[in-house]
């Protein structure tokens, strides 16, 4: 599915299109390699009560959606399938009982599949506003690690002063995590993070990247449930930080909706 490049750029919403349409969308009939992918026209029903139907802009691609493929995650597959997780785009239509988005609303989200479709169907909950300085291609990206990093984050109950160590802080979700945590505490501590190694966004924070734990004391060090997470703890625990944990892939998923504080 082609990425948009900016708001002018966007698909146009058909606030009069509520009928069942063709739409491309990327499926395959068997689990295996990218080689079972292929584009087809399938038929996208109309929302229903409580849905949305959304014009595609982007497609977000994450390592889940590969194994799912594969039929090696744990997430049970059904052939066919389309493909995809996570999408933004402009809504074009709204079943019944729709009242917090309207058609020409730019929307991104997540579902259990089906979101590499020219069209997509979604239950409100499951949208959230797309920013007005957020190219759509930036957000079709952001729900499953966003949603992760905001259930990590949320899961230790930090208070300010305490050190987040970020295993993996160059990918997704550690990344999203770092300027979360930097927007929460006072500029003083995002200038001390920035010097640590952490996140680097403009706002506040007590963010450090595992090289800048030596010698603090915080009242607590969480580490998101990940494979290395055990070594990470373990490299924390042998500078005599005390730790905690989370499990983000335990917690129920919640709407994508939730804003940063």
């Amino acid at each position: 599915m082609e990425s948009m490049s900016s708001r002018t750029d966007a698909p146009t919403a058909d606030s009069s299109t509520s009928e069942p349409v063709p739409a491309r969308a990327a499926r395959y009939h068997s689990v295996g390699g990218p080689e079972v992918i292929n584009v087809e026209t399938i038929t996208v029903a109309a929302p229903g009560e409580g849905e949305v139907r959304i014009r595609l802009a982007a497609a977000g691609l994450n390592p889940v959606d590969y194994k799912i493929r594969r039929g090696t995650s744990r997430f049970p597959v059904t052939v066919p399938t389309t493909l995809g997780r996570e999408f933004s785009g402009v809504v074009e239509s709204v079943g019944a009982g729709v009242t917090d988005v309207a058609a020409g609303d730019h929307v991104f989200g997540s579902i259990p599949s089906g979101a590499a479709c020219d069209l997509v169907v979604a239950p409100v909950d499951a949208l959230a506003p797309v920013p007005d300085d957020v190219p759509l291609e930036v957000a079709g990206g952001l729900a499953l690690a966003g949603q992760t990093a905001w259930d990590a984050l949320e899961s230790q109950h930090l208070a300010e002063g305490d050190t987040v160590v970020v295993s993996a802080a160059a990918g997704g979700v550690g990344g999203i995590l770092c300027q979360l945590a930097i927007a929460r505490a006072h500029p003083p501590g995002a200038r001390r993070a920035r010097r640590l190694g952490g996140g680097r966004s403009a706002g506040r924070g007590a963010v450090s990247a595992r090289r800048g734990a030596r010698g603090l004391r915080p009242p607590r060090v969480g580490a998101p449930a990940r494979q290395d997470r055990p070594r990470s703890l373990s490299a924390v625990r042998r500078r005599g930080l005390p730790t905690g944990s989370c499990s983000a892939r335990s917690r129920p998923r919640r709407s994508a909706a939730a804003p940063p504080r």
